[in-house]
């Protein structure tokens, strides 16, 4: 997407146009890829659903305000955040609104994440929301006590969030639901938004409670969402600074100084972790050592 309003879709091996289609006004968002088709959404209060192979508009649904957050895609639903404060359930077939939730501020660019049957949305309030996936009933909520920017992430039953007081917080169930798996790139948010086709949505099943295990200051104003990967929650902060932290005790194993400010969320693949910063580079480190 670009803020010239069309959405772009290149050749992977020549970077050549394949197609592109105009959806009113700027897309600041991820697409999501699902069976053949692409989801996206816009500055022109929309949800639109493409043709992958023709950039085509299937449909589009209207929104009550400018959505800058990427859509989620899973139980055949998909799911968006607006600057109004609400988070939208659409069927994917049809664009037809199945339910809405209203959060109490505004979400900036904060994406939902889908876990089984229950949706986790982040709000500029500072809390974070445990929604039924397909009836849109609040489960249960947690106040990080600082206003949200980012995406939560999840592995096997713990949720990890970032807040604007500088702080990452890992939560878990008392009880956790569904068995306890191994931190694995094939069973954890191991990139943002949680796969290849950027879905957003996970296989693994998160708590239907929650309780704090750790929260660690990391003394500087965070953006962005935090990865999950190789038991290590792996964070890029505004001063620059991209941080390595034990998954299970929120200590600092690492961390490396880029030459900006990080607003991107991290990708974890062939035990290496990839960010990008405002310095305009791209930096690929080791996922273990730094």
């Amino acid at each position: 997407g670009s803020d010239d309003g069309y959405l772009y879709a290149l050749d992977s091996a020549t970077g050549n146009f394949t197609w592109k289609t105009f959806v009113e006004n700027r897309v600041w968002s991820a697409p999501s890829y699902s069976q053949g088709r692409i989801y996206v959404a816009s500055y022109s209060f929309r949800i639109y659903a493409l043709d992958a192979e023709t950039g085509k508009i299937v449909w589009h649904h209207q929104a009550e305000w400018y959505i800058r957050s990427s859509v989620t895609v899973g139980n055949g639903i998909v799911y968006a955040a607006s600057v109004d404060a609400r988070v939208y359930a659409v069927d994917a077939s049809s664009g037809e609104r199945l339910w809405s939730f209203l959060t109490k501020s505004g979400i900036n660019a904060n994406t939902p994440v889908l876990a089984g049957e229950v949706l986790y949305a982040t709000s500029t309030d500072g809390f974070l929301y445990a929604l039924d996936a397909h009836s849109g009933k609040l489960l249960w909520e947690y106040n990080a006590g600082a206003q949200i920017y980012s995406s939560p992430a999840i592995s096997g039953d713990s949720i990890y969030l970032q807040s604007a007081d500088d702080t990452v917080h890992a939560l878990s169930s008392s009880t956790s639901v569904g068995r306890k798996v191994t931190v694995t790139p094939d069973n954890t948010w191991s990139l943002f938004r949680g796969n290849l086709e950027r879905t957003g949505y996970s296989s693994s099943k998160a708590p239907n409670t929650n309780s704090t295990i750790w929260i660690t200051d990391l003394n500087g104003a965070i953006r962005s969402s935090p990865a999950v990967v190789y038991g290590i929650v792996f964070a890029g902060l505004l001063d620059g600074r991209f941080l390595a932290l034990e998954a299970d005790t929120g200590r600092i194993v690492w961390q490396f100084k880029t030459g900006d400010q990080i607003y991107s969320s991290p990708v974890v693949a062939d035990d290496k972790v990839f960010v990008g910063s405002w310095d305009t580079n791209v930096y690929a480190l080791d996922a273990k050592k730094g």
